[in-house]
């Protein structure tokens, strides 16, 4: 439930942060949803890399229809690839992994701030 949850709220944390800021913002609001939430290490990891290649993908292909620009191609000839779906998917990955690595990185400032209890019998170490 978690998951989801993180998975939903980092998709429209980052459209909101992306239209006011770079993409550095997004990535320290997804570090920050991922440390109020704690939503542990797995929802953490992909439902912020979902939510940021969600985010990312969805913006471009709304730019893309809504303007009916060729830039997606002219980015392409660019890059040396020959269709704009390519940069499409290379956008989707470099969001998920930008979007992931933020959100753990939230889970684990989370973690490492966590208060541990003291004097517990862990056996003879």
């Amino acid at each position: 439930m978690k998951f989801i949850a993180f998975l939903i709220l980092s998709l429209v944390v980052v459209l909101l942060v992306n239209g006011a800021t770079s993409y550095i913002g997004a990535m320290i609001a997804l570090a920050l949803l991922g440390t109020l939430m704690h939503p542990g290490s797995f929802a953490a990891f992909f439902g912020g890399g979902f939510g940021m290649a969600l985010a990312w993908t969805s913006l471009a292909l709304f730019l893309k229809f809504s303007t009916g620009s060729d830039l997606p191609e002219k980015m392409g000839e660019l890059f040396g690839v020959d269709s704009a779906m390519a940069i499409l998917l290379i956008t989707a990955v470099i969001g998920f992994v930008l979007g992931a690595f933020s959100g753990l990185s939230g889970h684990l400032f989370w973690k490492m701030l966590r208060k541990k209890p003291k004097n517990i019998y862990r056996g003879n170490l």
